[in-house]
């Protein structure tokens, strides 16, 4: 039996293979749910409250309850991310799949809330799945990843499928539109649906192997990671890992986090940065499309037209561009994006007779401010890019827990201030967007490190400061 200092050189060596493919699917129906369930409310937040005797998004229960059915989930995640992020500590096969159960759970009981506390508590239940998934699935391809293509998978995986649910859920509701469903009916069905994605994959996501380095670093399984290694390498795979030779790795959970805690704080900073524009665009549908005199299912959709460039130019860049010059640039026109987005609104209302020549414009600065924020930080922090890379295996879960909290931070300031702003000024609440996304810009290009073509025990080793 041969043994190696870094037993999981080959996995970052080899070529992306089928098997790379089947985790990214299987875990990107968690994300596939998220970006349905947390997108399709702005559709039919304008029904919801119809049904349950609100007639005005602006009225002041219009706003409370806004803020509050899109906030709840997004407080969902403040328990199951720092929840899951110890459990993966305890195997991050062990508990996959109870975060698609808790988030199939909370979909389905949505239809049948009889009042607006009760929806918004299976709100909350499908945000605890929600924030579990956000921890385990990037762990999981991360650690099973090579290389060379760990960026894409990460970006397919959970941006480009975030986005694929966000259609889904305004091509849903089109469809009950074109079919003359009522609105009482639509948002319940819009809302149930949810429950299918999540539900679909618990019974594969229970059947995953236990990642190779968990079993490793952490459970010490050396037997079991060499099942892993053979079914991919075949049963001539003879490599044995060492004991204690991925030093840098090996020390104690305390030690790492002091260690390791500015990068981990670094991309937290980030994650909340993105999500603040990220969420005034996707859960605020109805407030924009109303600021520009169009219909919310079609800017959706509209939206969604523009994002796919941007996944496409991830896929292209991530790992040849590197992640700090893509997610960077992408700040960077993003909120250039919103500016002249705002400078357009400002028109709108001051100069009506100008709406029909701003049009086309303004749904098309829109509509790029989608692509950059996909083509950037939508594919690279907002995927747990940096939570999972610059975290080692032994505190990974809670290093992209914390990531993910700090982003929810960011959806939440954004939950509770975008409809003030929006009520007060609206071009003001887009110019908030626009300084956001430029001041993630500066943040990037100055200090985030690039980790393309590294395996994660490389970052780990160049960020110690030992190598």
């Amino acid at each position: 039996m041969n043994t190696v200092n870094n037993p999981f050189k080959p996995l970052d060596d080899i070529s992306m293979r089928s098997f790379h493919l089947k985790y990214m699917l299987v875990a990107a129906m968690g994300t596939f749910t998220d970006g349905y369930d947390l997108t399709v409310l702005g559709v039919v937040l304008p029904y919801v409250l119809m049904s349950y005797g609100i007639s005005s998004l602006k009225s002041p229960a219009g706003v409370f309850w806004s803020i509050w059915l899109n906030a709840l989930p997004v407080l969902g995640f403040f328990v199951g991310a720092p929840l899951f992020g110890y459990l993966s500590n305890l195997g991050r096969k062990t508990f996959y799949g109870w975060d698609a159960l808790l988030m199939a759970v909370g979909a389905a009981f949505q239809p049948f809330m009889p009042n607006l506390i009760l929806l918004g508590v299976a709100r909350f239940i499908m945000g605890i799945g929600l924030g579990a998934d956000y921890v385990l699935s990037p762990t999981i391809i991360a650690e099973v990843s090579n290389a060379r293509d760990r960026g894409k998978l990460l970006a397919l995986g959970f941006g480009g499928f975030w986005i694929f649910g966000s259609a889904v859920a305004a091509i849903a509701v089109l469809i009950m539109l074109i079919a003359g469903f009522n609105p009482g009916l639509i948002w319940r069905v819009a809302l149930g649906i949810g429950a299918v994605w999540p539900a679909g994959v618990i019974y594969l996501r229970r059947r995953f192997p236990e990642t190779p380095r968990y079993s490793v670093i952490i459970a010490k399984n050396f037997e079991e990671f060499r099942r892993f290694m053979m079914a991919i390498f075949g049963a001539h795979y003879n490599i044995q890992p060492q004991h204690g030779t991925l030093n840098h790795e090996e020390a104690e959970e305390i030690m790492l986090f002091r260690k390791y805690l500015k990068y981990i704080a670094l991309g937290a900073l980030l994650w909340l940065i993105f999500d603040i524009p990220a969420y005034g665009l996707n859960f605020f549908v109805s407030y924009i499309a109303q600021s520009i005199k169009m219909t919310p299912v079609y800017l959706q959709l509209l939206g969604t037209a523009f994002t796919l460039p941007g996944i496409v130019l991830a896929w292209l860049l991530l790992d040849r561009w590197g992640r700090r010059n893509a997610q960077g640039y992408g700040f960077l026109l993003t909120g250039l994006t919103f500016l002249i987005f705002s400078y357009f609104v400002y028109t709108y209302s001051r100069s009506p007779n100008a709406a029909a020549l701003l049009f086309l414009p303004t749904i098309i600065s829109f509509g790029l401010a989608k692509t950059w924020m996909q083509m950037g930080p939508g594919s690279v922090v907002a995927v747990g890019a940096h939570g999972v890379e610059f975290s080692p295996t032994k505190i990974r879960g809670i290093g992209q827990a914390i990531n993910v909290i700090s982003g929810r931070t960011g959806v939440l300031i954004t939950t509770f201030v975008f409809p003030t702003l929006f009520v007060a000024s609206s071009y003001t609440a887009y110019i908030f967007l626009g300084l956001v996304s430029v001041i993630g810009a500066v943040l990037t290009f100055t200090l985030i490190p690039e980790t393309k073509g590294l395996g994660l025990e490389d970052i780990s080793l160049r960020l110690s400061g030992d190598s």
